[in-house]
């Protein structure tokens, strides 16, 4: 359940921040989480040992990451900006 919450949380982050920077900005980073709201909890309590990550391999178009314990992958596609 958990990990649920923070997937849907960081989908929602990525989805809902309007940039001016070019797409390729999202390739070649690893994009680690470091502010959680909602609950009063405290965020290194949660994530103690390693934060949760994100990184896009545009060539295969794939999204991976960790929630900090579990591994997830996923497909994606850029359409537009």
């Amino acid at each position: 359940m958990k990990t649920s919450i923070i997937m849907s949380l960081l989908f929602l982050s990525l989805t809902a921040c309007n940039t001016s920077k070019p797409v390729e900005a999202l390739y070649g980073t690893t994009w680690e989480l470091d502010y959680l709201s909602g609950p009063r909890i405290a965020f290194d309590g949660l994530f103690s040992d390693k934060k949760p990550q994100l990184e896009f391999n545009r060539e295969e178009g794939i999204v991976t990451g960790n929630s900090g314990c579990n591994g997830y992958s996923a497909q994606f596609k850029v359409d537009g900006n």
